[in-house]
């Protein structure tokens, strides 16, 4: 199909015909490529940064895991859930 194309058009404009369909043509090749490829990371960066969180988000005493518990509920709460533990949360921020 592209060789009954490029028979019409003007022998100065073949190259460039040529070059602009070899790149429409690659181009979402390399796009499909590179998604795939980002999309295989996505599953260790999660993993990643769930680890992270387990390790920052603790009581800063007695260093348990607070959980999927939301700032605003143990704030509420305004102690760690550990009896043994002596920690009070207070809020720092200025409202």
């Amino acid at each position: 199909m592209s060789g009954l194309i490029i028979s019409f058009i003007k022998k100065e404009y073949q190259a460039f015909f040529g070059i602009s369909l070899f790149v429409s043509l690659l181009a979402p090749v390399i796009g499909i490529y590179m998604a795939a490829r980002q999309s295989s990371k996505v599953p260790m960066q999660l993993s990643e940064l769930s680890n992270q969180f387990k390790i920052d988000y603790v009581c800063p005493k007695c260093g348990i895991f607070l959980g999927g518990i939301p700032w605003e509920s143990l704030k509420n709460k305004k102690h760690c859930s550990i009896s043994s533990c002596k920690a009070r949360w207070v809020n720092t921020q200025n409202n």
